[in-house]
């Protein structure tokens, strides 16, 4: 029976020392086990969720409160001047030294806040007048009345400094609001230069106003969407409306549409755009412009 006892003991025996050869990590080449160590992931932006619900923007005399949670981090820089080349281009580009205010959105088209010096823009765009109609100091009345006067029209559209070689395709939730050191108003609309729909890529919510003491300029862009707009610009049906072509018989019924999804937007609450406009016209209403 010993002999049976010894016996079973030095089977086990063995069976224990072959497992722990076979569980043993195999050995492997060193030029993997390098790579591999030094090798590592790019590290991941934190949570939106994880960043402050507020922060203070100081720059050059501009002064606004955000959410980062909805806006992401923002860039100032001071943008040098853009002059008029030569006397046929077309002005898209034309401004003084100013400030821009980045910020990143993530997921979304960059929100934007340009603040320019009236007198600089009215200097460099002296040029542009020899050959144009356009009329910087009739182009900046127009701007004073529409903040004014939110009924105020240019052509049907809500006149801004800024040069556009395209029209508004709509106007909607026009709304006066005042910032820490001037008036200004905000407005919903889409920038085209031909027939389009409302859509998410398109979509964006301008503020443009002027400081108390007549010097500066502020334009602002922020990129906003709706659940029921389509995705992009890239749409040449909707709701089984085709684009017009000119001024065909499909003319009038995209005008009908664009009634019908103006309506809706003007209705529409506020926290149902992303970002809701809130939090954009809360930035607004904190700025302030210092000489």
């Amino acid at each position: 029976m010993l002999k049976i006892y010894l016996l079973c003991g030095l089977i086990l025996a063995i069976a224990l020392v072959s497992g722990c050869h076979s569980n043993a990590p195999q050995q492997t080449d060193s030029s993997i086990t390098n790579e591999t160590s030094t090798t590592t992931e790019t590290p991941l932006p934190p949570p939106r969720e994880n960043l402050p619900p507020t922060a203070d923007v100081n720059f050059n005399g501009v002064t606004f409160t955000y959410n980062p949670q909805i806006f992401g981090e923002v860039k100032p820089e001071e943008v040098p001047e853009s002059p008029l080349e030569n006397e046929t281009d077309k002005p898209d580009e034309v401004a003084p030294k100013h400030l821009l205010f980045t910020f990143n959105n993530p997921g979304q088209t960059e929100s934007i806040i340009a603040v320019y010096p009236i007198e600089e823009y009215r200097r460099v765009w002296l040029p542009v007048e020899k050959n144009n109609t356009k009329s910087f100091d009739n182009d900046l009345n127009d701007v004073k009345n529409v903040i004014k006067n939110a009924a105020f029209r240019r052509n049907g559209e809500i006149p801004v400094l800024l040069f556009y070689d395209a029209h508004q395709t709509f106007n909607a939730r026009v709304k006066q609001l005042s910032f820490q050191s001037g008036r200004g108003l905000f407005f919903l609309t889409q920038i085209n230069q031909e027939y389009a729909f409302i859509n998410n890529q398109q979509l964006t919510y301008i503020y443009q106003g002027i400081s108390e003491d007549g010097k500066s300029y502020i334009f602002a862009e922020f990129p906003v969407i709706v659940s029921f707009l389509p995705e992009n610009q890239e749409v040449s049906e909707f709701d089984g409306i085709k684009l017009p072509e000119q001024n065909d018989a499909s003319l009038n019924k995209y005008k009908d549409y664009l009634s019908e999804i103006t309506k809706r937007l003007e209705n529409l609450p506020q926290n149902e755009f992303q970002p809701d406009l809130d939090s954009i016209e809360k930035i607004i209403s904190t700025l302030q412009v210092k000489e």
